[in-house]
């Protein structure tokens, strides 16, 4: 059975030293980066590491800035992304991600997104 990637949103109140709190580090403006950004990452299992990266903070994208990176390979770890995903390692990778992201709810960095049921479509004549 596969298990559910959970989806979150930035905190709309949520304030630098927040984010610092919570185990961001602040980056500052450069020249080609010129805007303050707050980098957070851990590893979740050997080699695959969960990053997330905002600049700025009214500019997040959940989709863009959060993201889950093979090191080994140095891009993306794709298996995690992957719709036909279902054996022990990734259930197991999806958990340890879920209960990190947990966490920055509880530190009020995030708010997990609530997903809407799909309705039934019918096709009645």
């Amino acid at each position: 059975m596969k298990n559910i990637i959970k989806e979150y949103d930035l905190r709309k109140d949520i304030t630098i030293p927040k984010l610092i709190e919570a185990g961001f580090k602040q980056i500052n403006p450069t020249q080609e980066e010129p805007f303050l950004r707050c980098y957070y990452s851990r590893e979740l299992a050997d080699e695959i590491e969960l990053q997330i990266d905002i600049k700025p903070l009214d500019k997040f994208d959940f989709s863009r800035d959060v993201i889950v990176f093979d090191k080994y390979y140095g891009h993306l770890f794709n298996a995690f992304y992957d719709e036909d995903r279902d054996y022990a390692f990734l259930n197991d990778l999806i958990n340890v991600y879920n209960r990190e992201m947990d966490q920055l709810v509880k530190c009020g960095v995030f708010e997990e997104k609530k997903i809407k049921k799909v309705k039934k479509l019918t096709n009645e004549i």
